[in-house]
Parts: C-alpha cells; sequence; structure tokens
C-alpha cells in the first residue's frame, strides 16, 4: 500500500525555503506509488511535445506561486457549467441560503456560446489548463447551440479538445453518467476525471445522495458512482483510448478509519489516481501552511 504524499514532491522540494508562508496544493495529498503518478502522467500526454508542455505548466506553477508573478496569461483557468447540484452534501457551501440566493435562474447554466467563446479565448491566449467544474456538478450541462442543438458536458470535452488545449479536467460526482456519456466523454479524450467519493458504501451514501432519493431504499448513490467509473474503463478498452485518466478524491475524516481500504477498492475499479483532502475550517485555521504542516503529522 502506497502512503499519504504531496503532489507534485520534486517541485515542492524544490522551492522548499523560499516563501514557505505561500503554500502550494498545501492541502491535498497523493494516496498512490509514484509509479502510478508517473503512469497517470503518461496515459494523459502521451506525446513528447504533450509531455514537455506538461512540465513546464507544473514548474510555472510552483515559480509563479513562489515569485508572486503573475505571468503573461492564466496557468488555469477554471470554467463553471453548472452552478447548481443534484446533491446536498453537507459539507459544500452550496447548500446555504446565502448560496441558493445569490446564484439562481439562467445564471445556473452557462450558454453554449459563451463557454466556445472563453475556450477560444483561452486556446489563443495558450493557457495549458481548463477545469470546467468548480461549484456545481458539471454532468449536468444542457445547452443549445446557434442552431438549436442541445449541447451537452462532453461537447464541451470535445471542443476544448479541437482547440488545442494541454490539460481539460472536470469534477463530478458521477452518479449521473451512463452508457451513452461514458463513451461520448472517452471519444472526447480529456486529461482526467476526477469522482468525488467520500468514503465507502454506507459512509458514502451517508454524504452523497441525492437529496430526491433520500428516501428510495432501491437507490444506491455508492454502486451508481462505482458503475460509472466501470463505463469510462470499459469504453477506454473498447476504443483503445489512454485518456481520460480517471481520479477520486476524499475528504480525509470519510476514510481515516481504514484508508487502506479505500485505496484498494479504488484500485479494483479501475481508478489511476487517488488524492485525498484534509477538512479545513478556514474560519479557525491561522494559516493554509500551518494546517499543512498539522495535517502532515497527523497522517504520517
Amino acid at each position: 500500500m502506497s502512503t499519504f504524499r504531496y503532489l507534485d514532491e520534486n517541485l515542492k522540494d524544490k522551492w522548499k525555503g523560499i516563501n514557505d508562508d505561500v503554500p502550494v496544493n498545501a492541502s491535498m495529498y497523493v494516496f498512490v506509488t509514484k509509479e502510478e503518478e508517473k503512469k497517470f502522467v503518461e496515459n494523459m500526454y502521451p506525446t513528447t511535445i504533450e509531455k514537455e508542455r506538461y512540465k513546464k505548466y507544473r514548474e510555472d506553477w510552483y515559480e509563479r506561486a513562489k515569485k508572486f508573478e503573475y505571468g503573461e496569461y492564466p496557468l488555469s483557468v477554471n470554467c463553471e457549467l453548472v452552478s447548481t447540484c443534484n446533491l446536498a452534501c453537507t459539507m459544500c457551501y452550496t447548500i446555504t441560503d446565502k448560496f441558493q440566493n445569490s446564484v439562481v435562474g439562467a445564471q445556473r447554466v452557462m450558454p453554449w456560446l459563451q463557454v466556445k467563446s472563453i475556450i477560444d479565448e483561452c486556446a489563443n491566449l495558450g493557457v495549458p489548463s481548463m477545469s470546467f467544474s468548480w461549484r456545481g456538478e458539471s454532468t449536468m450541462y444542457r445547452s443549445r447551440d446557434e442552431n438549436g442543438e442541445i449541447k451537452d458536458f462532453a461537447d464541451v470535452l470535445r471542443y476544448a479538445r479541437e482547440k488545442g488545449i494541454l490539460e481539460i479536467t472536470s469534477l463530478t460526482h458521477g452518479q449521473l453518467i451512463n452508457e451513452t456519456m461514458a463513451k461520448k466523454i472517452v471519444e472526447a479524450e480529456p486529461s482526467w476525471i476526477s469522482f468525488s467519493i467520500d468514503g465507502l458504501y454506507d459512509k458514502y451514501n451517508e454524504i452523497r445522495t441525492p437529496a430526491n432519493k433520500l428516501n428510495d431504499k432501491e437507490y444506491n448513490a455508492f454502486e451508481k458512482v462505482s458503475e460509472s467509473i466501470r463505463l469510462l474503463v470499459k469504453y477506454k478498452k473498447l476504443l483503445n483510448k489512454s485518456r481520460p485518466s480517471i481520479r477520486t478524491n476524499s475528504i480525509f475524516p470519510a476514510i481515516q478509519n481504514d484508508p487502506d481500504a479505500y485505496q484498494s477498492y479504488m484500485r479494483k475499479i479501475g481508478v489511476d489516481f487517488i488524492t485525498v483532502n484534509e477538512l479545513i475550517d478556514s474560519l479557525i485555521i491561522k494559516s493554509a501552511n500551518d494546517s499543512a504542516i498539522a495535517i502532515a503529522e497527523r497522517i504520517s
């Protein structure tokens, strides 16, 4: 079994001692072997040119943060397709009245032409990374194009790939992915899709069962998201694709009783890369760097 490590350990070591009060990826931990991490990158960037672009992007990510340099263009752009979700996870601020009252109506889904415009601008600037998620559930995306045709989540990923964006990513709870969507996602070849899976079995269901399914004894959210991952794995094999790599992420409290069981299960169903986030209350932690040190000490 692998242990918790920092993401981009080599870069973190390279910049150690330089502006250490500016933490980079401080609260996220990698939960795979170094060999698995290497394979994860190789599958996403199969050509030498792509690998070199990715290497420079990650180096710039640290250098800009440590030197307080914003650069000529953003390194990463979050394009939030949907600002609503069909779940009601207790640790998510989107369930608060303040959020619900501030994001309403048409604001909840970004129009297709605006999505295209953002991707086009990022491609022209040379932005290496785009993530098509933030607060809402990206797989809920539906919008009509200029011809009245419906465009969905996979169409967004495909367009970004066609425009030459290097790293194309999205977070998802994964419970809305069916056969048709899984095939379209794999055909679109995003770099990675990350499934938010907090714990196993009943622990996951306790946190991430959709609000309208809480009284449905037949609905098993954990089995549904597991099947969604299996579908992506299935179509990657059928279509002979190395992308998207499949990631999972959990908050640490949800797996702290048996992290090895979590890791073993994810590997079994075909997950390529596992990350874990500490649940941080930013109202009481003095700084993100202090938090990272405390977390590292607790889980080491």
